[in-house]
């Protein structure tokens, strides 16, 4: 007895369908048709796995439903059932007829009617109830019609339609819906929907629905098998659905526009169905005989009984051999949506690169495969070893693939090591089921190499150089020699390279035959009167001593402030040393005793210079003795020493009261300056500004450039004045700005040597507002000062004013902030070095410039 399997059990098939195997062996190249099949029959033909039915309904004239079968015709369906709107047999081929039909007489179907848009006749409607176990719910059509295509876009639009009602899972729900849709799209099918592309002859433009799939359409004009004109191809209805709720179905087919000619709607055998989704783990590897792994079913949805599943086993591993056997069916768990096995490999003693095990869901044909491999030995080769040297690093590498452990000597488990040092290096590799492979290298080592000739040697003997050095393997001096030592006999710079396998290190060193007597006195310094200071100059090699007073003794005693020299002499020749000494009181009562000194290089004797010098603290009277001799009766008072030649030396000696002394012993760096400026100056007249400037000498005097800015800070260019090159006589510039600024006009001098060095020689302020007229707010006493400055205003300052001193480089120095209604203002300058300042005065009604002069 033949059976159809699904969810629900089994179905007794053979009545239904026994028909259809004698017909075809009877008539060939045709489509089979048996009329009146019992409605429940026929659902129980339509139905697939997953589904249960109830409720069967049939509304039809007698011989239009029945059954079919398709093998030997083009309709594209092997068997089902088939409803129609006259009697079956009408399509059964060949096409031999334009308008085959029969008007069965019976009455539309109001839904039908609805997507017409016509009134129907012949009504076929088969409706029942169905409860899936799967998430969807799918089905297999044609509809074949004899109004193609005559009266495609005509109001004759034969029309079919599949109505479900129920929940839509993703809403709203289903209330008599046609699923009976063209791919893609919500537009229903009917002839005037899926047809040639092509407006009938009995057809109106416009009169279709769409004239845009005939991809879905089948010309059937002359067919032998079947007599419909026209067919579509073999369509597929989905429908979403929530397992194990219910559906009520109506499939209905009718003549649209009137009763004569005939369509008809095939369904497959089995298509009606709602199989639960079934899937499995991935493929998997495992290792014979060591390791095993788990094989998990899936089912899309829980269902609300265990559900068995069949599987089947293949692939070129034996079972009992190579594996332990497995089940032929595994259970799905009610409410559960997996179950899991265990698959365990078994050593079988051959040594096979793979085997597989496939297995099968034997419902849906869906596997995975899980691969038996051989475990591999690990390998370990950690290399030669050999010499290793400091500072160099090698890694060991003992990585393996797959789940591997590593142990070195000193319980490292990484898959390499580093080594830095000599020694023995070990490890032990574990891999796949415990297979073992172990390696073990040695590293040697040689020390790091350092060699020193000592220092230079100045000798009038032959003198041995020693360059022996622990661990040398070889020695290469600069001579070509070989040894750890050689004889240098003349004077020269030595040098040798020191090898061993880890390094090679060199030194040098400079011999030198007759070239003096190395002589050391110390640093210039400062000496305390109350010690016994004494100059040392013993060397072995001295034949003879001569100081600069004369003594010929290896050391002289200091007494005083000086510039003591000695010059030793010897059989290599002579050496000479000089050192500046001060000597003064170091005891704890003289501490406040100082001396200052302002060094002045700028007199009116080419390349000298003067100084001067004021006492403070201790107790006067000072008594000064040295290059100034005489008595200074008070603190500050100053006295003047000079004129010194540029390079030479001053010294003097002051002693208070109290026997204190401080001692004083320079020479200062002087150098000429490329310009002696004496004067820049301006005056603003009626349209333009005058600027002049004097100069005493110029050495190497290329030109003047002359700046000018509004706010002092940002200059620009005015114009270029060539200089005098050298000149040892005085020199008068001037220039004219013809285009000044309105206010303020900050004009700054700048000159530039021939080698290309610039130096800024002064900056100065011209007001258009007020300078014309010769108007000067402020006066300043003295002019020439040593320590502060007295500014007497010609008015009351007014608010917001501001006294600025500058440098000639056009530094601000200081700024004094002025009260409103100030007559006078007090700067100090005993801070700065002696040299012209430039007195700016800044109100709201303008800025006013004087030159001041600190000796």
């Amino acid at each position: 007895m033949n059976t159809f399997v699904t969810k629900q059990g089994c179905y007794n098939l053979f009545c239904a369908l026994c028909f259809l195997v004698g017909s075809f062996s009877a008539v060939q190249a045709q489509l089979i048709v048996e009329p009146g099949t019992p409605p429940d029959q026929m659902v129980e033909i339509l139905t697939g796995g997953g589904v249960s039915v109830d409720n069967i309904e049939l509304n039809c004239p007698a011989g239009a439903f029945g059954t079919f079968n398709g093998l030997a015709s083009n309709i594209g369906i092997e068997t089902g059932i088939m409803l129609a709107t006259g009697p079956l047999e009408i399509a059964v081929g060949p096409d031999d007829a334009e308008s085959a039909g029969q008007d069965n007489g019976g009455p539309g179907y109001p839904l039908l009617t609805d997507i017409a848009g016509n009134t129907t006749f012949n009504a076929c409607v088969l409706e029942f109830d169905i409860v899936p176990q799967g998430n969807v719910l799918t089905f297999n059509y044609v509809f074949g019609s004899e109004e193609y295509n005559e009266y495609v876009c005509s109001g004759f639009n034969d029309v079919f339609a599949f109505f479900v009602s129920g929940i839509n899972p993703a809403g709203p729900d289903y209330a008599n819906t046609n699923v009976a849709l063209i791919p893609g799209t919500d537009i229903p099918v009917a002839i005037n929907s899926v047809n040639n592309g092509t407006v009938g002859s009995a057809g109106t433009p416009g009169g279709c629905i769409s004239l845009d799939y005939p991809e879905y359409f089948v010309d059937n004009n002359g067919g032998l098998s079947v007599q419909y004109d026209g067919f579509t191809a073999v369509l597929t209805a989905t429908v979403n659905v929530v397992p194990f709720e219910t559906y009520h179905f109506i499939l209905s087919i009718a003549d649209a526009g009137d009763g004569v000619f005939d369509s008809g709607v095939f369904l497959e055998a089995g298509s009606f169905e709602s199989l639960p989704e079934f899937s499995l783990s991935p493929p998997d590897a495992v290792l014979e005989g060591c390791t095993e792994t788990t094989v998990t079913v899936f089912i899309d949805e829980p269902e609300e009984t265990d559900v068995p599943v069949a599987l089947t086993y293949g692939g070129t591993a034996t079972s009992g051999l190579d594996y332990l056997p497995l089940p032929g069916v595994v259970t799905i768990p009610a409410g559960e949506s997996s179950v899991s096995f265990t698959v365990t490999t078994l050593p079988d003693g051959f040594p096979d690169p793979f085997e597989t095990i496939i297995i099968t869901l034997a419902e849906t044909g869906a596997s995975t495969t899980i691969t038996i491999l051989e475990p591999d030995a690990p390998e370990v080769n950690l290399g030669e070893g050999g010499l290793i040297c400091p500072g160099n690093v090698v890694t060991l590498n003992a990585a393996n693939p797959g789940e591997v452990t590593y142990l070195w000597q000193d319980g490292s488990t990484g898959s390499t090591y580093t080594v830095t040092s000599a020694g023995n290096y070990a490890v032990t590799v574990t891999g796949q089921c415990g297979l073992v492979a172990t390696g073990e290298v040695t590293f040697t080592t040689q020390p790091q190499l350092s060699v020193n000739l000592g220092p230079d040697v100045e000798t009038c003997q032959p003198v041995t150089l020693n360059a022996t050095t622990p661990d040398a393997l070889s020695y290469l001096w600069n001579t070509g020699e070989t040894t750890a030592t050689i004889t240098a006999a003349a004077s020269g710079n030595y040098s040798v390279t020191v090898s061993n396998d880890c390094s090679t290190v060199s030194d040098e060193v400079q011999v030198t035959f007759g070239g003096g007597i190395f002589v050391e006195l110390g640093e210039n310094r400062t000496l305390c009167m109350e010690a016994v200071n004494v100059l040392d100059a013993t060397n072995p090699d001295a034949t003879a001593y001569l100081w600069s007073d004369g003594s010929t003794g290896a050391t002289l005693t200091i007494t005083q402030t000086g510039v003591y020299s000695v010059t030793v002499s010897g059989p290599c020749g002579t050496g000479t040393d000089e050192v500046c000494l001060v000597v003064e009181s170091c005891n704890p009562g003289c501490s406040s005793m100082e001396i200052t000194q302002v060094v002045d290089c700028a007199t009116d004797v080419e390349f000298t210079y003067q100084v001067y010098a004021s006492i403070a603290g201790g107790t006067p009277p000072y008594t000064v003795t040295g290059d100034y001799n005489g008595l200074v009766d008070e603190d500050n008072e100053v006295i003047l020493l000079g004129l010194y030649d540029f390079g030479q030396f001053y010294s003097f000696d002051v002693t208070d009261a109290n026997g204190c002394v401080r001692s004083v012993l320079g020479k200062p760096v002087c150098s000429t300056l490329p310009v002696t400026l004496t004067r820049f100056d301006g005056e603003a007249l009626q349209t333009a500004n005058l600027l002049w400037w004097h100069t005493a000498a110029e050495v190497n005097n290329a030109y003047f450039t002359l700046l000018r800015s509004a706010n002092g800070i940002n200059f620009t260019p005015v114009a270029q004045i060539a200089g005098a090159g050298n000149s040892s006589t005085g020199r008068y510039y001037q220039y004219e700005d013809r285009q000044p600024l309105q206010g303020n006009n900050y004009y700054r001098l700048q000159q530039t040597d021939f080698d290309g060095q610039t130096t800024i020689a002064g900056t100065i302020l011209l007001n258009r507002s007020t300078a014309a007229a010769g108007i000067m707010p402020f006066t300043v006493a003295p002019n020439i000062t040593r320590n502060e400055l007295t500014v007497l205003f010609a008015a009351a300052t007014p608010s917001n004013s501001n006294l600025l001193l500058f440098d000639t480089a056009g530094r601000l120095l200081q700024t004094l902030n002025l009260q409103e209604g100030q007559q006078t203002a007090v700067l100090q300058l005993q801070n700065y070095p002696a040299g012209m300042y430039l007195l700016r005065f800044a109100s709201p009604s303008g800025m006013y410039s004087a030159k001041v002069v600190k000796e």
